[in-house]
């Protein structure tokens, strides 16, 4: 039989959690014979071969799946090489710290087949919290969690405005091998915080006329680490969130990056980010108006943005 969809597990250095995201899709009520699992390691360097290859042995009989070694590190390239060897009309993305609904694909391809149009198709993100979330944490700061919920009805999502989660994200295979799929200047690559290749994809299907639809129906719960529930760790991803827009608003282009340690650019972003803070607390701006951890956040995005933009205006050599 034809394999309708592709499902593929982008994976870097997470031998531990990769295991319960691959069952996960040996679990789907779709035949096994009906879609494909496309499995790519990104030049991982713990035991993730080793994991895959117990886990293709365990897998179910009439379910094909394929591993790939990605050497090129970067998320981006990852996505790209699933697309690659991809034999399905259909791609879904499924983060290698998610566990997908028994429905996901099955859900997936129906949103597809409603219409020729749709290019794109996302579902609900539901966080696994590994302790209690703190209160400071609300839900505009969950969004840099990946964490996604656009309702109970499926509909087209205004990219706009509405974004669509990486960590559960499928494309018409077609339509994204025209627009020469992830760019590979945005998107994780290995422990830093870029992000931004599923948007940017996105955004250029719709800017060709393409429609982009959200349906609860595909939902998947994704693993929230818990260094990831740290102010440090929210502060540096809108940090680098404001870096991922100006590279976005690039197009093809990109920007060189300097090499900067972690800890120089946790100096400029706290150091500006204690400055701005005590200059709107003397002027009482910050008390009453937004939570201090959401006002925080927006200032270190608007950082990253400055940070990425100064880099263009650099002079050259």
């Amino acid at each position: 039989m034809t394999v309708q969809i592709s499902a593929i597990i982008c994976t870097h250095n997470r031998a531990a959690l990769l295991p319960e995201s691959v069952r996960s899709v040996f679990a789907q009520t779709l035949e096994p014979a009906d879609y494909e699992l496309i499995v790519v390691d990104n030049a991982s360097q713990d035991a993730t071969p080793q994991v895959v290859a117990g886990l293709i042995a365990a897998k179910p009989a009439t379910l094909a799946v394929i591993a790939l070694r990605e050497p090129n590190l970067g998320l981006a390239c990852a996505r790209n090489a699933g697309l690659s060897a991809a034999r399905g009309e259909f791609v879904a993305y499924l983060d290698d710290d998610a566990v997908a609904d028994p429905h996901w694909l099955r859900a997936t391809i129906e949103a597809f087949v409603s219409s020729k149009a749709i290019a794109c198709v996302g579902g609900p993100v539901q966080p696994l919290w590994p302790a209690t979330p703190p209160t400071w944490l609300d839900e505009f700061l969950q969004s840099y969690l990946s964490v996604l919920n656009l309702g109970e009805t499926k509909r087209p999502v205004d990219p706009s405005r509405e974004w669509l989660a990486g960590a559960n994200i499928a494309f018409r295979k077609a339509s994204l091998l025209e627009i020469g799929g992830f760019a590979k200047h945005l998107g994780r690559q290995g422990v830093n915080l870029m992000s931004s290749e599923d948007t940017d994809a996105v955004l250029r299907l719709a800017q060709r006329g393409h429609q982009i639809w959200y349906t609860p129906d595909a939902s998947v719960k994704h693993h929230i680490h818990a260094q990831r529930m740290s102010r440090y760790w929210i502060l540096n991803r809108a940090f680098w969130q404001g870096v991922s827009n100006v590279l976005m608003s690039l197009g093809g282009n990109s920007i060189e990056m300097p090499g900067l340690q972690q800890r120089r650019i946790n100096r400029l972003l706290f150091w500006s980010l204690g400055k701005e803070y005590l200059k709107d607390y003397l002027r009482h701006d910050v008390l009453g108006r937004h939570s201090h951890m959401r006002w925080l956040a927006r200032r270190a995005k608007n950082l990253g943005t400055a940070f990425a933009e100064s880099l263009i205006n650099l002079p050259g050599p």
